[in-house]
């Protein structure tokens, strides 16, 4: 059986994409309106920032310590 390795970080994934979605707010509408496009839900095409994010600080270490889940 074929292990889909995006389905591995999917929850993560979304986590950081509703994070994002919330924190971006300009004061030019037009601004705000096409950061809103770029990380809607239901936009997967447009999730490489947080799914590269995800597997790179999965596979990083801090002071020794693998980074899991915000524990370093």
């Amino acid at each position: 059986e074929l292990l889909d390795p995006l389905a591995l970080i999917k929850d993560e994934v979304s986590e950081i994409s509703n994070r994002l979605r919330s924190m971006v707010v300009a004061e030019v509408p037009e601004l705000t309106l096409a950061a809103g496009y770029f990380f809607r839900a239901g936009a997967e095409g447009k999730r490489t920032c947080p799914t590269r994010l995800v597997i790179d600080v999965s596979g990083s270490t801090i002071d020794g310590f693998i980074y899991k889940h915000g524990h370093g």
